[in-house]
């Protein structure tokens, strides 16, 4: 899916108008079993480890090369084309160990099997931004994928907007890698995994590329859940790249901030919309910003309880969830298409 030269003045103008301020800005930031069959998808092809609250956190970074897909050039920073796309990706991982809530690195995975969940950076961050926002969703029960994408991290990011075209491919990859090494035998994931039991989500430009799987260029049937935080749809540049068939069988979860001033809220509200046979939820927190989202404290446990929700098919933390929007005071539910309404 290398097409960016078609597509990058469609981006550079809806991005580049709603995305104004810089998407890291503020990424330093950090946060601290009755099963049942819920809306949409299957029962899991393997069993999944019930989730708890405490597990601690284990850290591996790995290096993950695609070498059947070429990187474009960046000729504005004197960077040439390449024949494959390097992703560094930070893995995060269930632990028996607690550290104070400290992300360790080394300590081995927790006996079970757990869903995977690959979350997409925004426009000149990075995957290790993110592992203060996303250990809360490992310590109950998730491994975390966050790769750094070619051209679109860093300060010089800005200038490659267009290439979020090709991230849908390489959330794909590390999908496909971290499935394999869930299979083999030994290693850090072996005998861990979940197989089939799979999430993506992102923030702002990485939602951006999560909701490319309901484009009709990118669809993946590994994924069960999609996690859309303070993004947009991207336009269709042509009939045979588009949204007007989007998979019914995929669950939406939406959050967006009333007060972002990055990409409007009102994005997220056509996405809900339009999606009109999508199983959807959209979290609204009226007074979070583009980044402050992310340490709202209904956000780790809104989406904590939908990825429960669906990939463990255990409504538990969802029927709990409106108590808990309502104690925390800082976020309202909407659903739609057969996901069930918060208790």
């Amino acid at each position: 899916m290398t097409r960016p030269g078609r597509w990058t003045r469609v981006v550079a103008v809806l991005i580049a108008a709603a995305v104004m301020a810089s998407c890291s800005s503020s990424h330093s930031t950090t946060a601290s079993s009755g099963a049942a069959t819920t809306t949409t998808i299957g029962s899991p092809l393997a069993p999944v480890t019930p989730g708890r609250v405490g597990y601690g956190v284990g850290r591996r970074d790995i290096l993950l090369v695609d070498r059947t897909r070429g990187t474009d050039a960046d000729p504005k920073n004197d960077v040439p084309a390449k024949d494959d796309r390097v992703l560094p990706t930070v893995v995060l991982y269930p632990t028996t160990n607690r550290h104070d809530d400290a992300v360790a690195n080394g300590h081995r995975i927790a006996p079970g099997r757990f869903p995977l969940f690959v979350f997409a950076h925004g426009v000149t961050a990075s995957g290790p931004a993110y592992v203060g926002v996303v250990k809360q969703i490992v310590a109950a029960g998730y491994v975390v994928a966050l790769p750094t994408f070619p051209l679109t991290s860093g300060p010089k990011g800005w200038g490659n907007l267009g290439q979020v075209v090709n991230q849908p491919g390489d959330v794909s990859f590390v999908i496909d890698q971290l499935e394999a090494q869930g299979t083999a035998d030994g290693g850090l994931l072996g005998g861990h995994l979940a197989p089939a039991v799979v999430a993506v989500g992102g923030h702002s430009l990485g939602a951006i590329t999560s909701l490319f799987f309901y484009n009709s260029c990118c669809r993946n049937t590994k994924i069960a859940a999609v996690v859309a935080v303070s993004g947009l749809l991207f336009p269709a540049s042509d009939t045979s790249d588009n949204y007007d068939d989007p998979p019914s069988d995929l669950p939406l979860l939406l959050l967006h901030g009333q007060k972002d001033k990055t990409v409007p809220y009102d994005s997220s509200v056509h996405t809900f919309d339009s999606f009109t046979k999508v199983p959807r939820a959209f979290a609204t927190f009226p007074d979070a910003t583009h980044v402050g989202i992310l340490v709202s404290p209904s956000f780790a446990p809104t989406v904590i309880a939908f990825l429960d929700l669906e990939l463990r098919h255990d409504p538990r933390r969802w029927r709990a969830l409106g108590a808990k929007l309502a104690a925390d005071g800082d976020a309202t539910m909407q659903v739609a298409g057969g996901v069930p309404k918060p208790g």
